[in-house]
């Protein structure tokens, strides 16, 4: 079952692992996304605290020089895909309903 508020859900266990752990973290909530044009599945964030949802590059130049009208990378459902990237989550997907991922990542200046 989803959280009713999944944004809300992520800022409080933000700010609970934040209080218990003196660190600061970031949330993402995610649930497995079926694609009916594709075979397979993929995570896709539904809840996020701590962490920017687009890349927004309108109006910079691309490498042709041409301004970018509606260039907006939806990040937070590239870092959701990050469980699908280690074994404790193959391991925890079989035996639990949920999968927790500790990822340290350098996030670019462009993000912040």
């Amino acid at each position: 079952m989803l959280p009713l508020n999944p944004d809300e859900s992520a800022r409080r266990i933000r700010k609970s692992l934040e209080s218990h752990y003196g660190v600061s973290i970031s949330v993402i909530i995610s649930d497995t996304f079926g694609r009916p044009w594709r075979l397979g599945q993929t995570n896709v964030a539904i809840g996020v605290s701590g962490v920017p949802i687009f890349a927004d590059y309108r109006g910079r130049q691309d490498s042709f020089g041409n301004t970018m009208q509606v260039s907006q990378i939806a990040v937070v459902d590239e870092l959701a895909v990050l469980p699908n990237w280690s074994w404790a989550n193959l391991i925890a997907f079989q035996r639990w309903s949920f999968a927790a991922t500790l990822t340290k990542l350098w996030m670019s200046p462009s993000l912040r």
